[in-house]
């Protein structure tokens, strides 16, 4: 049996979501970085810099806020996250070589049934609901 194999399930679920977190989250401060130097290092007369700016605003947070959302609710145990990760590993797998070694490690440890099992448990974090009378 291989150290990989010896991991159960609820750690790679969560280190697959602190991936994404931090992930997410470098790129979303990377995109804005870039989105402020652009936007201080423009000419104010410049066309091209007026439509770039927004550019590289909704790009950045198209491509990092759902894998931090997604990361977040992974960590936190929501199923709805689960079917989020798994959409964005699916991306990912077109962003050679990186993204497809993140986008097939996120499958590989989301559509295994430890996962379905770890998601189908009820959270630890989760607050417990008390009935209503």
């Amino acid at each position: 049996m291989t150290s990989i194999q010896r991991v159960n399930a609820a750690t790679r679920v969560k280190l697959l979501g602190w991936l994404h977190v931090v992930l997410g989250g470098v790129g979303l401060i990377g995109g804005i970085a870039l989105l402020l130097g652009l936007a201080l290092s423009h000419d104010k007369e410049s066309r091209a810099a007026a439509y770039v700016v927004p550019l590289v605003l909704m790009l950045s947070a198209a491509f990092f806020v759902p894998g931090l959302v997604g990361g977040i609710g992974i960590l936190r145990g929501r199923p709805w996250a689960r079917l989020l990760v798994i959409a964005l590993s699916l991306l990912e797998l077109l962003a050679i070589p990186v993204g497809t070694v993140i986008g097939a490690l996120g499958l590989w440890v989301l559509l295994g049934r430890d996962a379905r099992e770890v998601f189908a448990s009820p959270s630890p974090t989760a607050a417990p609901t008390s009935p209503r009378q």
